[in-house]
């Protein structure tokens, strides 16, 4: 699968879980929104991404531990938000 993975973009659903940088376990998304004083509209219109449905960032507030780019790694993507 790691030949072809399938990417999706889409705003949070109840339930999505992030495994931050810095934490052990994973803490749900909109436990994150909550310590970052999100207001509803910043909630709907944070984009999230997901590789092969786990989910590996939430656009502009944290990433996931499981993708960190090291010396190992050999390819990388660029996605910009404007």
């Amino acid at each position: 699968m790691n030949g072809s993975p399938e990417w999706c973009l889409r705003t949070w659903h109840k339930g999505d879980r992030l495994s931050p940088f810095g934490m052990k376990g994973s803490r749900l998304v909109s436990d994150i929104f909550k310590d970052a004083k999100f207001t509803q509209d910043q909630k709907d219109s944070t984009l999230l991404l997901f590789r092969n449905d786990e989910l590996i960032w939430i656009a502009g507030v944290r990433a996931s531990r499981h993708f960190p780019i090291t010396e190992q790694t050999q390819s990388v993507i660029q996605i910009k938000l404007r």
